[in-house]
């Protein structure tokens, strides 16, 4: 099903908060330029967020507390993203911002193309 509308508010949110992070942590691994997307899982859409990788889905809409995205930029479990550093409170702070308000991401289309 396609995401709810999202408000400009939310739309600029994602653009100025949750754009820039992705791009500055998760793209050199898990974005559609990589020959092999690394646990199967790419950050380039909210569709492909919400298929996820090998281990399950990275969102669960409305519910950070139940997002793999989450506990792994918390570090809870085996798999910590990034792996290279945590990401500050604040940018853990926006992503279940962002996932709680809907995960809305400008543009969004009920399905991605495989590759």
């Amino acid at each position: 099903a396609a995401p709810p509308m999202a408000t400009a508010q939310q739309l600029e949110f994602f653009e100025k908060k949750i754009r820039p992070l992705f791009v500055q942590h998760c793209m050199e691994c898990h974005g559609a330029n990589e020959k092999k997307i690394r646990g199967g899982l790419r950050m380039d859409s909210r569709q492909a967020l919400l298929e996820g990788g090998d281990t399950g889905p990275a969102l669960e809409v409305g519910q950070p507390e139940k997002s793999l995205l989450i506990e792994v930029v918390e570090y809870q479990t085996e798999n910590k993203m990034p792996p290279k550093g945590k990401i500050s409170d604040r940018e853990i702070a926006d992503l279940k911002q962002w996932i709680r308000d809907g995960a809305h991401w400008p543009g969004a289309v009920a399905s991605v193309a495989k590759p």
